[in-house]
């Protein structure tokens, strides 16, 4: 819930609303929330590093290196004192900053693919669309098509029967209609990276750092733990704000283009909506859930037991 707080504040970009560079007033309060993001996750310190990186570039841009660097300093220190206690703590009695080798994390050393290459981030199979589950064996080795699957529809199997006709048929439907905001957000990225190079301190700034910081840190996540289970558009959360921001504003200019194109995408939209409330809403009526079986991570708790 802080997160999207914190990265909403660093929209602003490296400078307030009336273009002068923002106060350490404003940096701490950046710091704070951005500080709660890290505290709630730990992939919240991007949020730190991405306003950060925003102020230092915005700073040499300025010729104000200085300037920006005590703003980066502020926001960064508020953060650790916000957030970091946690992870000193965890590193000081446990001798780690994050949990691992838990027996759950254990449990994935036996799960395919077991190894990663540069081809596995190349690989952009059909059965992305087809059969949207990570374990599929075309999808085991393209991290971007089970992202996608696990983005947009239950790639892992969660929340959906592992085994019912129509589960594939709702995951074709809502991959294949969720080109449409993806490729929005794919263009809305490039226009913000344009409106960043042309102009310094705009909100397009730090969420450009912070979709940059995302997706290498899942490359590198992803690399280092090779497993199918490792592959989660959850990790992703982080670009929430990126992607509402800019795939919002392409969509509204197709919108209103001709009436053809209006329908066109409207519609889309309208049915990607349908198909996402109908295969998610619980009793369904495209499948039933049986727990134990379906849902086999979940159990009834009856009442007052």
């Amino acid at each position: 819930a802080v997160a999207p707080a914190a990265r909403a504040d660093a929209g602003a970009g490296a400078r307030d609303g009336h273009g002068a560079p923002i106060g350490i007033a404003r940096a701490a309060a950046i710091g704070a929330l951005g500080g709660l993001a890290f505290l709630t996750k730990l992939t919240g310190c991007l949020v730190v590093v991405a306003v950060v990186a925003a102020l230092v570039v915005d700073g040499v841009r300025r010729r104000a290196l200085r300037e920006a660097l005590v703003r980066a300093a502020v926001v960064a220190g508020v953060a650790l004192a916000v957030g970091g206690w946690f992870y000193a703590r965890s590193l000081a009695l446990h001798g780690y900053l994050y949990p691992h080798a838990l027996p759950a994390h254990s449990a994935m050393l036996d799960l395919p693919p077991g190894e990663r290459g540069v081809g596995d981030y190349l690989r952009f199979p059909l059965a992305t669309f087809a059969n949207p589950r990570v374990d599929a064996p075309e999808l085991l080795h393209s991290v971007w098509g089970g992202t996608y699957a696990t983005l947009w529809f239950d790639g892992q199997r969660h929340f959906v029967p592992r085994s019912h006709p129509n589960v594939a048929r709702a995951g074709l439907a809502i991959t294949l209609l969720a080109l449409l905001p993806t490729a929005a957000f794919a263009v809305g990225a490039t226009r913000a990276a344009r409106r960043a190079l042309r102009a310094a301190g705009t909100a397009d700034a730090p969420m450009l750092a912070l979709v940059a910081l995302t997706l290498a840190g899942y490359v590198l996540f992803t690399w280092r733990n090779p497993w199918y289970v490792t592959v989660k558009g959850s990790y992703l959360l982080g670009l929430a704000l990126p992607f509402a921001a800019w795939s919002s504003e392409v969509l509204v200019d197709w919108l209103r283009g001709p009436r053809w194109r209006t329908a066109a995408v409207g519609g889309a939209l309208v049915a990607l909506a349908a198909a996402c409330a109908l295969a998610f809403t619980w009793g369904t009526p495209l499948w039933t859930m049986t727990f134990g079986v379906d849902l086999p991570g979940l159990r009834t708790v009856p009442v007052g037991g």
